[in-house]
This record gives C-alpha cells, sequence and structure tokens, in this order.
C-alpha cells in the first residue's frame, strides 16, 4: 500500500461568491411555472438535478430560456391549470427533489403522467410521500415490495383534490412541499402539522408568489384555487452546505479569514453556523456579508457594501 501526506495550509484568507441554493433553485423553477406571468432567476445552479427539474418543466409546456453564461434562467409560467400532457414518460434522473415535490403537482392536473427516475433514485422509498396525497385523493401507482413500501415508476392519474389536514410522523421539508404543492389544486384549506420545524423554504416562496398560505404554531394552511403571480425576479443566494466546508476550515486554520458571499441565512437551514459558534468559532454576520475566523480572533477590518441577498428577508 502506497502512502501519501497531505500538508494542510498555514492560514486561508479571502472571499468566496457561491453557487446558487438547489434546495431553492428547484422550488424556484416550479412556482415559476405555475404563475401567470414570467420570472428571472439569477444565480441559478446549473446542476444536474436542478437542470432535471427544468427538463421536467419543459417537458409539461412550460416555454424556459436559459442564459448559463450569466447563470440565469427565464421562465414564463402556465398558471395552475396551463400544463399540457406530456408525449413521453417524464424523467426525474437522479434528482429526489424533483420527483418528490413533483408528485405533489401532478396529481391535481386534468390528465395522466409516468414519471421515471435514474437507477439509484429508482431504490429510494417514497411511501411517506404518496400516502398523504392518497389521502387527498391522489391517484398514484408505484412498484410494491413485500414490505409494502413503495418504489418509483409512478403511474400518476390527474384527479380532483382535496384538502386535509396531515400530521407529519416526521418532520421532512421534501414531504411538507409536496403536500402544499397539491394543496394549490385541492378544494378548501390544507393544513400540515409538523412535530419539528423543517426547513420553509416552500413556504416562504409561496408567500412571495401570492399564495393563499398561513403559518402558526407549528401549523402551515393552504388554501387552494388561488392563481399565483411572480415577484418577477429572484437572485437564488449561495447554498449554506457548500458554506460549511469553508467555514469549517476557516474556523480551524490559524491566523484565517474568509467571507462569503451571497449565503442564505434561512434560520431553518444556518444550523452549522450556531454549532460552530457553540464549538467556539468566530462567526459574524456583518450587514449581509458572512465572515468566518478561528476561535478566539477578532475581526479587524468590516465592510458595509452590502453584497448578499438574505432569504430570511423574503416578505
Amino acid at each position: 500500500m502506497s502512502l501519501f501526506k497531505i500538508q494542510g495550509p498555514c492560514s486561508i484568507k479571502g472571499r468566496i461568491s457561491l453557487p446558487g441554493d438547489k434546495s431553492i433553485a428547484h422550488r424556484l423553477v416550479i412556482l415559476s411555472s405555475i404563475s401567470l406571468n414570467s420570472t428571472l432567476i439569477k444565480n441559478f445552479p446549473f446542476n444536474d438535478d436542478c437542470i432535471a427539474t427544468l427538463r421536467v418543466f419543459k417537458s409539461l409546456g412550460t416555454k424556459i430560456a436559459l442564459y448559463p453564461r450569466e447563470k440565469q434562467v427565464k421562465i414564463r409560467g402556465k398558471g395552475l391549470r396551463g400544463f399540457k400532457k406530456p408525449s413521453l414518460p417524464i424523467f426525474a434522473a437522479e434528482s429526489g427533489t424533483t420527483l418528490r415535490l413533483l408528485l405533489g403537482i401532478l396529481s391535481g392536473q386534468s390528465f395522466n403522467t409516468k414519471i421515471t427516475c435514474a437507477r439509484s433514485l429508482s431504490q429510494r422509498p417514497m411511501l411517506r410521500v404518496t400516502q398523504p396525497l392518497r389521502k387527498m385523493g391522489a391517484k398514484i401507482y408505484g412498484r410494491k415490495n413485500l414490505q409494502k413500501e413503495e418504489f418509483p415508476p409512478f403511474l400518476i392519474r390527474g384527479n380532483k383534490l382535496t384538502a386535509i389536514t396531515y400530521k407529519m410522523p416526521i418532520a421532512s421539508a421534501q414531504v411538507k412541499s409536496a403536500i402544499l404543492l397539491a394543496g394549490l389544486y385541492a378544494q378548501g384549506v390544507t393544513r400540515v402539522i409538523e412535530p419539528v420545524k423543517s426547513r420553509d423554504h416552500t413556504e416562504r416562496l409561496l408567500k412571495a408568489f401570492g399564495a393563499g398560505i398561513k403559518i402558526k404554531s407549528g401549523q402551515v394552511l393552504i388554501k387552494g384555487g388561488k392563481e399565483l403571480l411572480s415577484p418577477g425576479e429572484f437572485y437564488v443566494p449561495g447554498d449554506i452546505s457548500s458554506a460549511a466546508f469553508f467555514l469549517v476550515l476557516a474556523a480551524i486554520t490559524v491566523d484565517s479569514e474568509i467571507v462569503l458571499k451571497n449565503v442564505s441565512l434561512n434560520l431553518s437551514r444556518a444550523g452549522i453556523i450556531r454549532v460552530l459558534k457553540r464549538m467556539g468559532a468566530d462567526i459574524k454576520v456583518t450587514h449581509h456579508m458572512v465572515t468566518c475566523l478561528p476561535a478566539g480572533r477578532q475581526v479587524t477590518r468590516h465592510t458595509s457594501r452590502i453584497s448578499a441577498r438574505l432569504f430570511r428577508n423574503l416578505p
């Protein structure tokens, strides 16, 4: 066996702009596609999962223009009922977010759809998503095993949905999102009760698109039938998961300072910052910038220039 040695850096200094948060990007593509007007999405992350979502909604008839060099996507919405039946099965590739959220959207359409996935995602259990959707009237048919778990591919027969109150056994942002998106097509008010708060990108964006949504005491309520209107333009903040590597690196390396620009500071996703602070890391949010230094070292220089948009500040 050959041995190798890795020499770590003495110090790290600099400013980093991170790619857009893919969790937010997925949801922006979906909500932009079902709104009544156009949306320009800036700092869009052109990774495989987000591209899968773009392809899915193009196959449903959404007009999507891609500008990879500018990291932008422009989407002309079709409204809640504007999709057309795709000529071929929809392919979600390996994107679990695409599949789970799409189940909620397609359950309320007026046509039938088949969803297929790549090899790994086809082995992922999906009963926790399909079960509450069926309670709303969704007609979803998947592949089952002896343990009565359910897997892709799925056939979805479009049907009229009815609002439900669903108490989630386990907190899951994607399951919650699938139910809320189905709730847009349901008659009445759909209520989701969470045992523990999960990330709330979907709720924030639904509110920004003018959905009839209310949040109170661990519950999310959404009224069906209301058309969405896009604010017109969104900037996707940097992914806090990608930022975590640099935060840890700066926190454990002597005489280091890293400024991370354009990072999402949604409180339901920023646990890494709280944990590192508890461990003694010197992390400061300066205006709209996150600065991370090794434990005990003070910031000697700050900037007052606003260089990031905080996702928590969405209306």
